[in-house]
């Protein structure tokens, strides 16, 4: 009989406790935006611009960064040279290097925001023996966690190249490894899908085959592989864009430079990558 009293209970509560449940849903603060990022102005006023959805901007001036960098010659007058900016959420931040023209070592800059651009705090990271910054690139895949990828100078079709990884959000940095022959060549794209998830691309297919140099790593950074592509077209040959993970693995979408339009590749394991058809 006290079964029977305590099942007849349960089902009285449960349209309640369901109720309950929805609304604690329904009252659940929404993912934060992630605005884009730009990087405006010249090297005497160059700033850090998040825009979001709504048309909100928040601004940060870089000019003081520069005046601590030195002096750039004229011919690198285009906003802060070697400079990257990535956004997630609340959170953006602004990598400046450290110039190779400033007379007295230091070490780079990362000047990074909690609270959507309000107030801003500045960390450092190691400059180590990676002078003269020319490109980089950046991001997130959480708050806390920030990876970085430096380049020097291009000689000879190579630059030398660095890969810091943060998991602290910018507060310590460790050294990742970046593979062969991607780490000689120029890599003009990096994207990590998670903390161990990422990849780099190096150059279009134009010296090494229809298909750039490009590996993938599982354990951040540490170990890389190369991917392989199966194409149709021997005539021409494509670079990265984006990589992205899809219902069934991975979708990758590139662009071909001699017909300027788009192709897609797709893996199943981050690879082997075949061409849409």
């Amino acid at each position: 009989m006290t079964r029977k009293i305590i099942a007849i209970l349960l089902l009285l509560c449960a349209p309640a406790l369901c109720c309950a449940c929805a609304g604690e849903a329904a009252d659940a603060p929404p993912a934060a935006e992630t605005p884009a990022v730009t990087l405006a102005g010249d090297s005497a006023a160059a700033e850090l611009v998040l825009t979001y959805a709504d048309g909100r901007e928040a601004r940060f001036s870089l000019a003081d960064k520069l005046l601590m960098q030195g002096s750039y010659p004229p011919e690198f007058a285009d906003a802060v040279m070697g400079s990257a900016a990535a956004a997630y959420g609340e959170t953006a931040a602004v990598f400046i290097p450290a110039s190779f023209y400033f007379e007295q070592p230091r070490d780079h800059v990362l000047e990074i925001s909690r609270d959507n651009g309000e107030t801003w705090q500045e960390l450092t990271v190691p400059r180590g023996d990676n002078d003269g910054v020319f490109y980089s690139l950046m991001g997130f895949t959480a708050p806390e966690h920030i990876w970085l990828l430096l380049q020097g100078g291009v000689a000879m079709g190579r630059a030398p190249q660095y890969l810091y990884i943060s998991d602290d959000g910018g507060l310590t940095w460790q050294y990742g490894d970046l593979p062969q022959p991607a780490g000689g060549w120029v890599v003009d794209y990096a994207t990590f899908l998670d903390e161990n998830e990422g990849y780099i691309s190096a150059g279009s297919g134009r010296l090494s085959g229809p298909a750039p140099h490009c590996c993938r790593t599982a354990d951040g950074g540490q170990t890389w592989q190369e991917c392989t592509f199966e194409t149709d077209f021997a005539d021409d040959y494509f670079w990265v864009e984006e990589i992205a993970r899809a219902e069934e693995g991975y979708r990758l979408r590139g662009r071909l430079q001699n017909a300027d339009s788009e192709v897609y590749f797709t893996s199943a394991d981050g690879l082997f990558w075949q061409q849409e058809k």
